[in-house]
Order: C-alpha cells, then structure tokens, then sequence
C-alpha cells in the first residue's frame, strides 16, 4: 500500500513526520494490517524514507517492513535477498535481471514471480518516459549483450535522455563503460515493438558493429533485419578469428539461424555454412556430426566451389584418421589430389599431403612419408602460402622426430609454429607447441636430463592453454596424456594414470580409436614402473590387440617390441618377440581386462 498522494500532500504542509500523526491514516493502517493478520496470504509494503515507532502495534510488526526508495548498493542488496531465504547466486542473477529497487526485491524474494517484477516497472517506469527515452529503450532493446552508448548517441537519442535512464536505474552502466538494458524491459520493449521497427533497428546495430569489427554480433543483427546475404558473406568471411576465441556454441547458433532463413533467392553458400558447423562440433569432440556436415559440404560443393570441395575433403580424411578408419581417410585424400592443379590455395593440397605422411608413418613407411612431406614443402614455397609452410615443416618435423633426429624435428617444429601464428592459424601453431615437448620428453627418456623434461612440460602447458581458449577438445585430451607422461616419469603413478584414464574416456566418447592403442601402451608402461606386470600385460595385450583391429599391422609389431623389452625384467616375454621378430602374425591378442 503507497499512499503518495496523501504522503506528498502532508510533506508540502507539515513534513513527512506529522502524516502519521493523523488518526484517519493510524486507523487505516492498522486495518489493514489487521486484515494481514488474519489471511495470512497478503503482504503490505509501507514505503516511505521513514515509518515512526508506534505507528502500529508491536504484536503486528512481524508484518511491516521498511523500504527506501532507489536500488540498494550491491552489497545491501545481496544481503536483502540472502536474509530473504535466497543463496548468493540467485541474487546476484536477480540483482543482474532486475536491479535492485527495494520493491523489485522484496517481490522476487518473496515468490521470485518476473510478471510481478514486470508489471511494476511497466506501470510505474515506462508510462512515465518521455518520447527520447522511449526511443532509446527501443534501440536499446535489440540488443542481447551490453553495448557502447555511442550507438544511441547516432541515432538522436541525447546524453539528457540516455543518462536520464541510467540515473533511473533502467539503464545499468557496465564496468567498461557499456550499456545493459533489464531483461524486463528489454523483453517487453521489443516485445511489444511493431516488425518492421526492430528490423529497421537491427540494421542500424549491424552496420554500427560491422564498422566497429564486431562481426559474429553484426551477423546476429543481419539475420534479424532479414538480410540474410550479408549476414553469410560476413560470418563466412569471420568466423575464423571467433573459432580461435572458443566463441563455437555462438558460430554455430549463429549458422544455424542463416541456414534456417536460407532460400533461392540466397546465392549458393550452404556448403560454407555446413562446413563451418562441421569444425565447431570437431572443434567440441563431436565427431559423428562433424562427419555429417562436412559431407553434406562436400556434396553440395562438387562441381560448384573446387577450393572448397577439396577442403572438406582433406577435413574429412582427418576425421577418418581419428577414428581409425585409414583406409577411408587415403581415399579422400587421393580424390582431394586429382583437382591439385584446380584449387587456388595451396594450403588445401600441402594440408592433404601432410595427412597422407602421417598415414605412412602409420604404416612405418618412412621414404613415402618423406616424398609427401616434401611434396608439400615444395608446392608452399612456389606459392609462399605461410599455412601450406606451416603443414609442410610440421609434417618433416614429425618424420625427423620418428627417425630420431631430434635437433632437426625441434627446428622443423619451430619453423612450423612460427609460420602458422604469420597465417593466424593458432590451433595448428598449438599442435606445433605440443610436438616440441614431445622431442625434449624424448631427448630427456634418452640423456634422463631434467632440463628437457622442463621443457617439455612447457611446452605442453602452452600448447594447452591454446586448446583451452578455443575449446578444442580433441587436442585439449591430447596434450593431456602428453602431460601425464610427466607425471609417470617423475613417479606421480596415480595422477599420471588419473589423467590417462579420463584421456581415455574422452577419446572414447569421441569415437576417437586411431589414438587409443598408444593411450593403453602408455597404460602398460605406467604400469610396469609401478611392477604391477598383470596390469601392464592386459593393456600392452590391449594395445597390440586394438592396432590389429585398425588393420595396423606395423604398429602391432612395434608396441609388441616395446613390451617385450619393458617386461623382461620379469621374464616370459616370449609371446612379445615372436610377433615383435614376425615369428607370428596377430590376429587380435585376447585379454581379460573388462573394458573400462
């Protein structure tokens, strides 16, 4: 209950004090707090700057409360709503949502119910706006995120009228000097907005953004002004730059909305907008739809887009290749050939031929992997494409690394990494990282330098903090087990098999068997430091049974060599030798490990 009229009147004659003196108003309080009493289910609200001692009886008190006018400091206001039965959280999200006008809080305290919220600041806020103000809620209610003042400011709205809002607490200031409307109002406004108005105003916001380089927030504005075009051209164009921020849930939301809006009359970029959806689910470690929109990509882009045709291509075979599959994978990669001499990037074919080394690697097959290798040496210096160079040298950093020429391979890796943060690409600059790290865990298993096991650990740990701020999840798991092997060889057991078998349920999870039969030999070799040789027998057998399954003979024959010399020490090792000296051919080992 307010009674303003008769408040305001009083103060003009007497001062606020003497209002309560008057029996008529005595009476009338007290009736209605009798009325609290009795149904137990309606509260009163007395607002005022004070309420006197004795104004109502101190049997009824339970049901006053004093509330001031304005929003409570931040603290106050948490304090409000924790005494009121809410935890920290929910009031910080209130005090976000709402503001933190005693009334609103007192509402949401009591049964957290936004109509009532709303209709407060409806009818007690929004009628009284002048026109100015009323068109800067308006601009400002299509925006989902805080926003400069200087858009407001560019489109008539004055620094009276905008700061006259702030001052009301409808408008709230943000630390960076941004603007943030109430969800309340903001919803309600824009709401209540005809079509063509919003429209109109999100063009207005598209343009502003494009020009000030916030592009992923101009094509969301794009999409609402219906102009769908620019909206593809710009996110196309971008998207690069926000994959590399972690921004994949926005990219992918945002694509979504263009292809939901797509027509004829839209030129043909569908294939661009589904490859982009197939890297931000990659990206997440989803790999089944990564598969399928790059397929639809790359069948909506034969015959129409050859660059991007071979790209989704060469993505596809490297999706193939996590999942084991790599016999798939060399097929993609040798149709992504046959059109080397149509595409206008280079990056495409050196990227192919980079994955078609690793392929022979797979298969131990050294001089093949060193002619793709230097096949895409060759082909990214004619062109100087900084990308293709990256691939090139990262490949011939891997090959160097596999014959043990770790001087080299650390060069190469350098090389590598330094020609991918030229071109912008950070999550391949990061793979370089990590392949660094792995030379000096080499280099120290080899000399037992603690240096290198320092560096290695260094290099892991930037490498991660890259995948982490892009949330790339398949790389993120990677470097893991890379960091866990530190942990093993300076003793930490548990840790070092904590973090592998997370590793393992995450690759897992993901589909990703290619990198699983190295993830369990390097279980088995924690294992035997840790002389638990039952252990280390079931994951070796695991590992040696996995490639088999994979169709890798060559990698079956290696991890049963490395068993063998690992487990010596405790005898019986025959059974390891024999398949390690091609004594006798694996078909799949059977263990009795349960699967974990």
């Amino acid at each position: 209950f307010q009674a303003e009229d008769g408040i305001r009147d009083a103060q003009e004659s007497r001062g606020l004090g003497d209002v309560y003196k008057r029996q008529d108003i005595k009476e009338l309080l007290r009736r209605l707090i009798g009325m609290v009493d009795e149904t137990k289910e309606l509260r009163i609200i007395l607002i005022g700057t004070e309420i006197p001692a004795g104004i109502v009886p101190a049997s009824k008190m339970v049901f006053l409360e004093e509330m001031s006018l304005g929003d409570l400091d931040m603290n106050d206001a948490i304090t409000f709503l924790v005494d009121n039965g809410k935890t920290v959280e929910e009031a910080k999200k209130i005090i976000a949502n709402y503001g933190a006008t005693p009334l609103v809080l007192e509402l949401m305290a009591k049964n957290g119910e936004p109509k009532l919220v709303r209709k407060h600041f409806v009818e007690n806020v929004i009628y009284s706006l002048s026109d100015k103000e009323r068109k800067a809620l308006e601009l400002a209610s299509i925006f989902r995120y805080p926003f400069k003042p200087n858009f407001l400011l560019l489109n008539d709205v004055d620094y009276i009228s905008l700061y006259s809002l702030v001052n009301k607490n409808i408008v709230m200031e943000t630390d960076d000097e941004r603007l943030l409307l109430h969800r309340t109002i903001r919803d309600f406004i824009y709401k209540n907005m005809p079509p063509s108005k919003a429209k109109e105003y999100h063009h207005y916001a598209a343009r502003y953004l494009e020009e000030d380089g916030d592009y992923l927030e101009a094509v969301y504005h794009y999409i609402n002004a219906d102009e769908i075009p620019i909206a593809t051209r710009l996110i196309t164009e971008n998207y690069k730059k926000y994959l590399m921020k972690g921004k994949l849930k926005n990219i992918r939301e945002l694509t979504y909305s263009i292809l939901n809006k797509y027509d004829l009359s839209v030129g043909d970029h569908e294939w661009e907008l589904y490859g982009i959806l197939a890297i931000t689910y990659e990206m997440e470690g989803n790999i089944e739809n990564a598969l399928e929109n790059y397929l639809k990509a790359r069948d909506l882009s034969k015959h129409r887009d050859t660059d991007f045709y071979v790209h989704t291509l060469v993505e596809i075979a490297d999706i193939y290749r996590k999942r084991g599959e790599y016999a798939t994978a060399k097929r993609e990669l040798e149709e992504s050939l046959k059109y080397i001499m149509s595409v206008s990037s280079t990056r495409f074919s050196a990227k192919a031929r980079f994955l078609l080394g690793l392929l022979s690697l797979y298969s131990g097959d050294t001089y093949t992997a060193g002619e793709h290798f230097s096949e895409a040496l060759k082909i990214s210096e004619k062109s100087r494409d900084y990308e293709a160079l990256g691939y090139a040298y990262l490949g011939l950093g891997i090959l160097y690394r596999h014959t043990n020429s770790g001087n080299i391979a650390i060069e190469y890796f350098h090389r590598a990494k330094n020609y991918f943060e030229v071109s912008g690409n950070r999550r391949d600059e990061a793979k370089a990282l990590g392949n660094i790290g792995l030379v000096y865990y080499d280099q120290y298993k080899e000399k037992l330098d603690e240096e290198s096991l320092n560096l290695a650990g260094n290099y892991f740990t930037q490498a991660m903090k890259i995948f982490e701020v892009m949330g790339d999840k398949w790389n993120i798991t990677l470097t893991k087990r890379n960091i866990a092997a530190i942990y093993g060889i300076r003793g930490d057991y548990n840790k070092s098999l904590e973090i592998l078998s997370q590793a393992e349920r995450e690759f897992q999870e993901m589909g990703s068997l290619d990198i699983l039969p190295s993830l369990y030999l390097q279980f088995g070799d924690i294992y035997a430091d840790m002389e638990d040789v039952n252990k280390a027998r079931e994951y070796f057998d695991r590992a040696i049974s996995l490639a088999i399954q994979l169709g890798n003979e060559y990698r079956a024959v290696k991890y049963a060599e490395f068993a063998a010399n690992k487990l010596e020490r405790f005898g019986d090792v025959e059974e390891y030798r024999k398949i390690a000296e091609g004594e006798k051919k694996v078909v799949a080992v059977v263990t009795t490990m349960e699967k974990n």
